[in-house]
This record gives structure tokens, sequence and C-alpha cells, in this order.
């Protein structure tokens, strides 16, 4: 085998090497990107269950205060017919 072969085999395998640790850098940086992704994904969706548990809570004291308002007004009125 002659000495142009063998180093053209040789810069033939440093190409390889060089691709292959290039693929490996891709793959970390793009399993790290997915990783930082998912826990922001995590973040906003406790924040948005946070809020929908808020608005239940909110909605549910609405709901017992026009509760209460009608059953005021239903007093005053009886109150008015019995003058």
């Amino acid at each position: 085998m002659g000495t142009a072969r063998m180093q053209k085999e040789a810069q033939a395998r440093a190409a390889s090497l060089v691709r292959q640790q290039e693929m490996g850098r891709k793959q970390r940086e793009s399993e790290l990107k997915r990783k930082m992704l998912e826990g922001q994904i995590a973040a906003l969706q406790a924040e948005l269950g946070s809020q929908e548990e808020e608005f239940r809570n909110f909605e549910l004291q609405q709901r017992k205060q026009q509760d209460m308002d009608v059953q005021e007004r239903m007093k005053m009125a009886s109150l008015r017919k019995a003058d």
C-alpha cells in the first residue's frame, strides 16, 4: 500500500471521526433543548392549572354571593308584602 493511499485513508478516518463527534454534539444539544422545553411546558401547565383553580374558586364565591343576594331580595320582598 502506498503512502498516498495510507494518507488518504487516514484523512477519511479523521473526517469520519469529526462527523461522528459533530453528530454526537448535535444530539446532546437537541436532547438538552428538549429537556429545557419540556421543563418550560411543565411550568406553563402548572401555572395554567393554578389559574384555573383560582378561577373556579372565584366562580364559586360569585355564585354563593349571587345566591345570597337572591335570598336577600326574596326576604326583602316578603317583608314588604307583610307590611
